[in-house]
Parts: C-alpha cells; sequence; structure tokens
C-alpha cells in the first residue's frame, strides 16, 4: 500500500472506509485466513488486531485447534472446540471480525449461536444453488440474518454454479446473489469475489472489470440502486461498525481478557532443587513454582 499509496489506504476502522473512497482510493483490510496462525495464542490475536488485522478466518483447508474445516475429511470436534468457543468470545472483545467461510455447518450454526457481535462469510455462495461444502445451507441462512451478520458471494467456479447444471457465469453469480438477498435481505449480502484464490473466474466474471456489469445485472433484475450500494460495501461497513459497537459495550462491561494457559514447567526434582539453591543464598520464594 506505501508503494501504490494513491490506489490503496489501510482500513482500521468503519468510519475510515468511506473518506478512503471518496478520496478515489480502494479502502483495504487486513485479515488472516485461519485462526492457526495466531499460534493457539489470544496474546497474538490481540497483537494482531493493534497491528491492524481486522478479520480472522477460522480455519481454512484443515481443521485447527479452534475449529472444523469444510475442507477437511475428518471432522475433529464436532464443530466448534471449547478452545474455539472460549476465541469466540475474544475476537467479539478486541473487536475482531470472524469470517465463518471455510468451516462446517456445525461450526458456522455454534458461532452463530455464542457471538455476540456480527459475524461474515467473506467468501461463500448458496448451498441450495450449488451443494458444495464449502456454500451456505438455508438453516445457517436463518440465523445469520438474526445476527445481523453478511454473507459475501464468491465467484469461484466451483461454488457458484447453478442448479441447472450450467456452467458458473456472471449470471449465475447474480442468481446466488439474489438468493441469498430472498433468505436474509439486502442488509445482509455482499461481494466476496476471492479472484486470488482461483486460476479462472466465471464466464464474463474473471476480474474487478465486471463489476459494472454485474450491478446492470442486478439492476435489471429490478434491485433498487439503494440496495445495489449496500451489496456492493455498504453492508460491509454496517457490519465492521456493528463489530466495533460489541466490542466498546463490552469494554465498558469490563469483561476480562482471555490469558494464555502456560503450563508449570518445572519438575519436583527441578523445584527442590532451586528452592534448596535459593535457601542457601538466604532467598525466600515470593512465587509458587
Amino acid at each position: 500500500m506505501r508503494k501504490y499509496e494513491d490506489r490503496f489506504a489501510l482500513a482500521r476502522s468503519s468510519t475510515d472506509i468511506l473518506p478512503i473512497f471518496q478520496s478515489g482510493r480502494l479502502a483495504s483490510f487486513i485479515g488472516v485466513e485461519g485462526l492457526h496462525q495466531i499460534g493457539n495464542s489470544a496474546s497474538v490475536l490481540r497483537n494482531f488486531h493493534r497491528l491492524g488485522v481486522r478479520y480472522i478466518t477460522l480455519v481454512h483447508n484443515k481443521n485447527n485447534r479452534f475449529a472444523d474445516s469444510a475442507n477437511d475429511t475428518d471432522q475433529l470436534h464436532g464443530g466448534l472446540s471449547t478452545c474455539g468457543r472460549s476465541f469466540v468470545g475474544e475476537m467479539n472483545r478486541v473487536g475482531m471480525i470472524i469470517d465463518l467461510s471455510h468451516t462446517t455447518e456445525a461450526v458456522q450454526l455454534q458461532v452463530l449461536e455464542v457471538s455476540t457481535a456480527p459475524v461474515v462469510f467473506s467468501h461463500s455462495s448458496c448451498y441450495t444453488l450449488c451443494p458444495h461444502p464449502r456454500n451456505v445451507t438455508d438453516q445457517v441462512f436463518a440465523k445469520l440474518k438474526a445476527n445481523r451478520g453478511l454473507i459475501m458471494i464468491c465467484f469461484l467456479p466451483e461454488l457458484s454454479k447453478s442448479t441447472t447444471g450450467a456452467g458458473s457465469s456472471l449470471h449465475t453469480v447474480v442468481d446466488h446473489i439474489m438468493y441469498a438477498v430472498s433468505e436474509v435481505g439486502c442488509d445482509h449480502v455482499g461481494i466476496g469475489s476471492d479472484f486470488d484464490g482461483m486460476l479462472e473466474g466465471p464466464d464474463g466474471a474473471g476480474d474487478v472489470s465486471c463489476y459494472p456489469a454485474l450491478i446492470a445485472e442486478l439492476l435489471a433484475r429490478k434491485m433498487s440502486e439503494n440496495n445495489v450500494k449496500k451489496i456492493m460495501g455498504l453492508n460491509v461497513i454496517r457490519v465492521m461498525a456493528g463489530v466495533e459497537g460489541v466490542a466498546r459495550q463490552e469494554g465498558l462491561q469490563g469483561r476480562p481478557a482471555l490469558y494464555d494457559q502456560i503450563p508449570r514447567i518445572w519438575t519436583p526434582e527441578q523445584k527442590r532443587m532451586l528452592l534448596d539453591q535459593g535457601q542457601k543464598r538466604g532467598l525466600s520464594a515470593k512465587t509458587d513454582l
């Protein structure tokens, strides 16, 4: 972003986004795809947030300590682990957006049950139209609306096909957008293309140059300009502001931070040796070894 600061700017809060857009630049977020990248440490999670990370996908293509992946063949936890539930709470507390793309349906339902803040699917589509394990089911949609969250429709060809058996195209991507709107409403749908995660995009929707045609197709399907604006970006701002609001509220309520559990490393023999050496030097132990 420093190299191309005339085109991009880092967005750290919901209030950064529109001023960046109005300056003619793209508002950019830092995200982490897979909670395993925090090294199983709540302290690292908090430091990521201090450094500007604003959303984390709970898993990527493999299960981790926190949750099961829709891409993994075996389900390790049956959804969220106990540790994963604790980290959902900590992400709510610090204002980190929870991304449920790549998770199993069980993880999604459990997170939607316990999260006090809105969540996102940063790059997923609709299971009813394309029954892929990475896509979102109607059961999850029902919970997502109540959570005030957001599904951002993915353009990956294997996720954005149609029930007719036709290949993925600009029109099938819009089919997924319209289906999601029918399930959760325009306030809860966005665009999550994932162009960097594919070798080839759908017909007519292979890169960002397709967006004018995408908008034209939404308008042709009788979507209002106001709702198109929501889907193209305003809903992201709403969710980010909601997550920030929950973090402020939890701060006012004094919710305690999640601390790393550090196992005791001294064996009984080592403890005795340390205490003996300390006593010989006239020292006393102030804490329990």
